[in-house]
């Protein structure tokens, strides 16, 4: 569905990603790794249209997207959970969730599908969102995320700084996706998590694609990801 053919993209003089090409098909998790720095990030918001590509092309469903402002980008339903988690603290669960609904124009019985995978979410509706622990906020952000019923799910960072209770509802909660046939294009650092959920693995050095692993291979052999992320 969605595929990234040899993009350039550069944050003002500064180039960051050198003819980075990677596809994401219905029902695949797909995992993007590398060290810090690597342009993992930068992929991420190319593809959401917050930074432009100077060459090269972004496709969902073979229409050329690449060229579309960001706002229209979550209406070709591509989600994303930001690393970070990028919440409207201020506002309540029920809030954020409303917020992700209007993109699409959903309603109550797409909230409620959000809130079916992360049950914790529906006894806090009302909570300001900033109260959250980290890992309900991730969660938040996650079913705000699903409001959009995304096709292709982008996630950074998911688990990062999360405690592995939360870590493994997380995990659970993007095999559901998987099973649903939604696209994942996951960032993480955390190999563990790779090893558990990729089908595939693309490894990124220096904006560049360094190559490509099924998930068998990694899982196989998980010395190919340690040695390639320095860990």
């Amino acid at each position: 569905m969605l595929r990234l053919d040899r993009i350039d993209v550069s944050y003002g003089r500064v180039q960051v990603l050198f003819g980075l090409s990677l596809n994401v098909s219905a029902g695949e998790i797909v995992c993007l790794v590398g060290r810090n720095g690597a342009g993992k990030s930068t992929a991420i918001k190319a593809i959401m249209g917050l930074l432009q590509i100077s060459s090269g092309s972004i496709e969902m469903d073979g229409e050329r997207i690449s060229h579309y402002p960001p706002h229209r980008i979550p209406g070709l339903q591509i989600g994303l959970v930001p690393q970070g988690r990028r919440l409207f603290s201020e506002l309540t669960v029920a809030e954020n969730l409303e917020i992700g609904l209007m993109v699409r124009g959903g309603g109550r019985n797409v909230r409620q599908r959000a809130l079916e995978m992360f049950p914790r979410l529906q006894e806090r509706l009302d909570q300001i969102a900033g109260t959250l622990s980290g890992g309900e906020q991730q969660m938040l952000a996650t079913a705000r995320a699903l409001c959009i019923e995304p096709r292709v799910l982008l996630l950074d960072e998911p688990t990062e700084g999360l405690q592995p209770s939360m870590t493994a509802q997380i995990r659970n909660a993007v095999l559901q996706l998987k099973k649903q046939e939604v696209g994942i294009l996951l960032v993480e650092q955390r190999v563990d998590a790779v090893l558990a959920l990729a089908d595939r693995v693309y490894l990124i050095e220096n904006g560049r694609n360094l190559r490509d692993y099924s998930g068998r291979e990694i899982n196989d052999t998980p010395e190919l990801l340690i040695k390639h992320l320095g860990i």
